[in-house]
């Protein structure tokens, strides 16, 4: 192997451990690039086997000068020796102005550490990609690199970050009109959307998810993807109505609930009745309310029981409160038999509840019309337990 040449991974799994060391492997490393002339790899190694990196350059001089760098977590000799050959490779490609390969001797590197789950440590090298690319208007390498580091962020979790050098792969697909990368960067996009959505909702930052959804929405529509562009409409209704904006929430669902229906999502259409009928009974609408919920139960009739089981108490509750015992009791009697098929005790509790108190307001006019007309046939059934002509007190 020539001294040029970048060291392959040997194959053997994940990155070696970080092991504490007396340094000695490291300075033959530093020696030997000094001895065969390579200074500017010397800098480079130290700077990364140092972990002083970010510092400033007047700082890092002053360290290199008096030694007084912190002394760093040294690696496995595999991989000091890849980043030995790595640098030595890069500082010859640069006396020869090769800008492509210092770009490669990088990205080696950085795809070395990824591939071996280490992503915080592919990201300064995928970092000099960019700015290798940069300096040679390498459109194609700064497209590649912003890709890799998207996946770095992800998979560190820091979703802000990701989410720029997905931009950055998009913008720069488009550019090039490269559709395969194209196609790629909007999957990736909106992947990553989703997750900082989701991270956003979890602190309760309704504002923050509301404007990565608008941005989602937006990307959804430039792609195509109306199944991607349906759900963010429905978590920015979720949004607006953890902010009471009722006006907005009806107006997400709402669009959510076309999308379904023309994509003929039966689950979705179902999903997003529920949601309207919620906001619909909270801003005082009791029909509209009414009316999804019995929609969702005529699309939910061989789906989730328990969803079913919902709706119909929630019907009941809506007809009790507008003393329609009757009707009440019907869908309490429904909410019951899917209690009861569920085996779930606290439901079947309350459908018990809810069904006994109903079925009593229901017959609680005929008691008090017998009350008020004859009452003396009351107190003669009292006596004797005999039926009541024509009216059934129970």
């Amino acid at each position: 192997m020539t001294s040029t040449e970048v060291a392959e991974p040997n194959g053997e799994g994940a990155l070696p451990e970080p092991v504490e060391k007396n340094g000695k492997d490291k300075a033959a490393h530093c020696v030997e690039m000094l001895v065969a002339g390579y200074p500017q790899a010397f800098i480079e190694f130290f700077d990364v086997t140092n972990g002083i990196s970010k510092k400033g350059e007047e700082d890092k001089a002053d360290d290199l000068l008096d030694g007084s760098a912190k002394e760093g977590v040294v690696y496995s000799e595999e991989v000091l020796t890849l980043l030995q050959r790595s640098f030595v490779a890069v500082e010859e490609a640069r006396r020869a102005s090769d800008m492509d390969s210092i770009y490669e001797s990088y990205f080696k590197v950085a795809t070395f550490f990824l591939e071996n789950d280490s992503p915080e440590h592919s990201i300064p090298f995928y970092t000099r990609c960019v700015g290798v690319a940069e300096e040679d208007e390498n459109n194609q390498g700064l497209m590649k690199s912003h890709f890799q580091l998207g996946i770095c962020y992800t998979q560190l979790e820091n979703t802000s970050q990701a989410i720029e050098h997905h931009e950055h792969h998009l913008k720069l697909s488009l550019k090039l009109d490269d559709t395969e990368e194209e196609g790629k960067a909007y999957e990736y996009i909106i992947a990553v959307y989703n997750q900082r959505v989701t991270e956003l909702m979890g602190q309760g930052n309704w504002e923050g998810a509301i404007e990565i959804l608008n941005r989602l929405i937006a990307q959804a529509q430039n792609c195509g993807n109306i199944v991607a562009e349906g759900l963010a409409n429905f978590e920015l209704g979720n949004c607006y109505a953890k902010l009471g904006d009722h006006n907005m929430t009806l107006e997400y669902y709402t669009a959510y609930q076309d999308i379904c229906i023309m994509c003929e999502d039966k689950i979705g259409e179902g999903k997003s009745c529920c949601a309207l009928a919620v906001t619909y009974q909270e801003i005082g609408d009791i029909e509209s309310a009414m009316a999804h919920l019995e929609s969702f139960l005529e699309l939910s009739k061989s789906g989730d029981t328990t969803s079913q089981a919902q709706a119909c108490c929630s019907l009941g509750i809506i007809h009790f409160e507008q003393k329609k015992y009757d009707r009440a009791v019907s869908y309490f009697e429904k909410f019951f038999e899917a209690a009861r098929t569920l085996n779930n005790s606290k439901m079947l509790d309350a459908a018990r509840i809810n069904l006994g108190i109903a079925k009593g307001c229901a017959k609680m006019e005929s008691f008090f019309d017998t009350i008020n007309d004859d009452f003396g046939r009351l107190l003669q059934w009292k006596n004797t337990r005999m039926p009541l002509p024509d009216k059934e007190i129970i």
